[in-house]
């Protein structure tokens, strides 16, 4: 009799577990984040707390560094459900969601206070930004600064705006990215991530448009000289999830995902102020020269950059131009 019990109780476990192997979902996370680097390390941990959340539900294969494509690239696999999660920058995703570049204009938030108001966790979960993901078959999932992007160079130091005139500045491959260095008469060169690194030392680029921790993240930061802390845009980190493999998931499963948004992107916030403060000793100790603008030297490089405020308004259209309003009313509360 006892024996009979055991045989049914192991046959229940045994098809409990072909249960839960049949329901159990393999998600694909792709990125261009370095294997190592803090950006990495950050998706690693979401990655494997989607995992545990969910009672393992899903399993997640992430891959790092570009191995699928650049960004572009492995965003729009993340829209064709190729990729069930990207992980990303804003700006790579602007082409599908044009609202994002508003979030990119040059000195849009006015100190870390005012981000944090700007962005909070559930930014991008309603209303006319979260419409826009939706009309592009995505869940915005997170949205978070990962470092304020500086200049950083070979040759001499860039403390003014006329100093960066008629160098070769790498920038992001997105229309207002490039008119920002246009506008103060630099020569923008649009480069992805995963080129930058050639691009920067066969000689093709002069200056480097990226925050510190990916001037790192590329190796590149024994080849500069001087990094000017401009802050001219914050570099915000995007993670989208395919909407058809969310809505797979059952209720308590897809609950248990958003539950973790405050997390990481409080998590992102925290290693963006850690890791800068320790990158950028990192360069002085290495014989590199940080250069922290002046309040003059900030208000010029504002003054100079001021007209790209229009050209953020008219790439980012009516959502982001109502976007860019709310935030700019944020930096008064």
């Amino acid at each position: 009799m006892r024996r009979r019990a055991l045989l049914a109780s192991a046959g229940a476990l045994f098809l409990a577990g072909r249960a839960s192997a049949r329901t159990t979902q393999t998600w694909r996370l792709g990125t261009i984040a370095p294997e190592g680097s803090p950006t990495a390390q950050l998706i690693v941990e979401f990655a494997r707390d989607l995992e545990k959340q969910t009672g393992g539900r899903i399993r997640v294969k992430t891959r790092l560094g570009g191995v699928l494509g650049d960004e572009r690239t492995t965003f729009e696999l993340c829209r064709q459900g190729r990729l069930e999660v990207w992980a990303g920058s804003s700006g790579a995703a602007a082409e599908a969601v044009p609202a994002l570049i508003a979030l990119e204009a040059p000195y849009l938030f006015e100190d870390e206070a005012h981000l944090s108001r700007a962005l909070p966790p559930d930014r991008t979960s309603e209303g006319p930004l979260a419409r826009a993901f939706g009309d592009a078959g995505l869940l915005p999932y997170a949205l978070a600064p990962i470092g304020w992007r500086g200049l950083g160079t070979r040759a001499r130091a860039v403390r003014l705006p006329e100093d960066a005139r008629g160098l070769r500045v790498r920038t992001q491959p997105t229309p207002l990215h490039e008119a920002t260095w246009r506008a103060i008469g630099a020569v923008p060169h649009a480069t992805e991530m995963t080129e930058v690194n050639a691009a920067f030392r066969l000689g093709r680029v002069d200056a480097l448009d990226m925050s510190v921790t990916w001037v790192f993240a590329v190796s590149l930061a024994d080849q500069i000289k001087h990094f000017t802390r401009t802050d001219h845009m914050i570099q915000l980190a995007l993670v989208t999830i395919h909407k058809g493999a969310f809505r797979a998931l059952p209720a308590a499963a897809q609950k248990a995902i958003l539950g973790l948004r405050q997390h990481y992107t409080e998590r992102a916030m925290a290693l963006q102020r850690t890791s800068e403060d320790e990158l950028r000793a990192t360069l002085v100790r290495q014989g590199t020269a940080v250069h922290t603008l002046s309040p003059t030297e900030r208000q010029a490089w504002r003054k100079a950059l001021r007209p790209l405020e229009a050209d953020a308004r008219r790439l980012a259209g009516a959502v982001g131009e109502r976007l860019l309003l709310d935030i700019q009313k944020g930096a008064h509360r």
